[in-house]
């Protein structure tokens, strides 16, 4: 997940690099262990790290590094040494519970066996800033040299959306994102 990579290295940026509160060996230890015996080191890296979805250049910047790698690194594949063709793509309709129930502790606070992102969109619960900063956030992903697709799954309360305020807001965001660029959006919207 774009979000779960992102936030990780976000964490250790400001963590380890910028504030040293911890150092690289302590971060490493904590995540072995699973934050077992880490409570408060979690809580920190949960709550104190600028996430990807909220707008904030120190996170994006990095989540657009990750995704331009990897676009350039699937690019690159297809050099003719294959008959095939790579291909970009950033979707996720299950595989990330799959890939977190396999993953350890990654350095953003998210625990084995926990779900990674989904496909573009932020680490779970991380998006706090609203629906117009998460598409920002997305929206500074350069999708030009792409040659798959991708898709931001954006969870929503019913009471947002009430009556016809609701109805013209979602429409004024959907309008907006695609006018700026923007790709597939799927809403879910559960009570």
């Amino acid at each position: 997940g774009l979000g779960t990579a992102a936030d990780s290295l976000s964490a250790v940026k400001k963590h380890v690099y910028e504030t040293k509160r911890y150092t690289l060996a302590e971060l490493a230890a904590a995540m072995q262990a699973d934050f077992k015996g880490y409570d408060m080191m979690r809580t920190v890296l949960d709550r104190t790290t600028p996430c990807y979805g909220n707008d904030l250049p120190e996170a994006d910047d990095i989540a657009q590094r990750i995704f331009n790698t990897y676009g350039k690194l699937v690019a690159d594949l297809n050099d003719g040494s294959f008959a095939g063709k790579f291909v970009t793509v950033l979707f996720s309709y299950t595989t990330q519970v799959f890939s977190g129930e396999i993953t350890p502790a990654t350095a953003n606070g998210r625990k084995r066996g926990q779900p990674f992102s989904d496909a573009i969109g932020p680490s779970q619960g991380k998006d706090v800033r609203g629906p117009t900063k998460l598409m920002n956030s997305v929206l500074k992903l350069d999708n030009t040299g792409l040659n798959g697709g991708f898709a931001l799954n954006l969870k929503m309360t019913p009471g947002l959306l009430k009556g016809k305020p609701g109805t013209d807001a979602l429409r004024g965001l959907v309008s907006g994102y695609l006018q700026s660029g923007g790709a597939q959006v799927q809403f879910n919207i559960v009570d």
